[in-house]
């Protein structure tokens, strides 16, 4: 399992919606930085490279490594999230 520290949250715009720049570590001690976007606590994305974050917020292609609309899905997959060799 993953050990997930939050690193730094942007509020962007309002209050309600954050960016989050989390690390994950895993039992290898390899380490990976994701970026999570709140919106309003209603819908969660995951990026993995802030390129991504960047290309979602001025319109242009993206991709996300997952998106929820539940809290808690976020945690787990974070968790469980799988490194590269």
């Amino acid at each position: 399992m993953n050990i997930i520290k939050q690193l730094k949250v942007e509020y962007i715009g309002l209050a309600s919606r954050t960016l989050e720049t989390i690390l994950l570590t895993n039992e290898k001690k390899q380490q990976k930085v994701v970026y999570l976007f709140n919106y309003e606590g209603l819908h969660f994305r995951i990026f993995e490279s802030f390129i991504e974050v960047s290309n979602f917020f001025n319109n242009e292609p993206y991709k996300i490594l997952k998106d929820y609309s539940i809290e808690r899905f976020v945690d787990k997959y974070l968790e469980k999230y799988q490194f590269v060799s």
